[in-house]
């Protein structure tokens, strides 16, 4: 079943602030036209796939007990699709990979967070 989510108005029509205390789906066919935003989201268990990405995300503030097992490298093409940088999506991340004992993961998260604000702070 395709579910499609619409976020052509302005701002996005989307649950800023949602509080789902259990699983929330974007998967199989997962459609999203605009921006997600899931800024201050609070989620169970957030199970997603690549190929249901919407073209750009708002993750500030979002939490999550845990998510679907992406490692950390294509994880961070999903943290790529932020509107805006924000530190705080990367150390949620990182904290998600810390519980599950990918040491390895969180360091590769924390590392592109680093990287990213470097980059920002340098104008380019």
């Amino acid at each position: 079943m395709a579910r499609t989510w619409t976020g052509r108005a302005t701002p996005p029509s989307t649950p800023k602030g949602l509080t789902v205390t259990r699983d929330i789906f974007f998967d199989e066919g997962f459609q999203a036209d605009g921006t997600v935003n899931l800024a201050g989201a609070k989620i169970g268990s957030l199970v997603d796939e690549a190929g249901s990405w919407p073209q750009a995300l708002d993750l500030d503030g979002l939490t999550y007990d845990d998510l679907t097992n992406i490692p950390a490298r294509k994880r961070l093409d999903w943290l790529n699709l932020s509107v805006e940088y924000a530190p705080q999506p990367y150390e949620q991340l990182a904290a998600h990979y810390r519980r599950l004992g990918h040491d390895e993961e969180a360091r590769r998260v924390l590392l592109a967070n680093l990287n990213r604000s470097a980059f920002l702070r340098s104008g380019y």
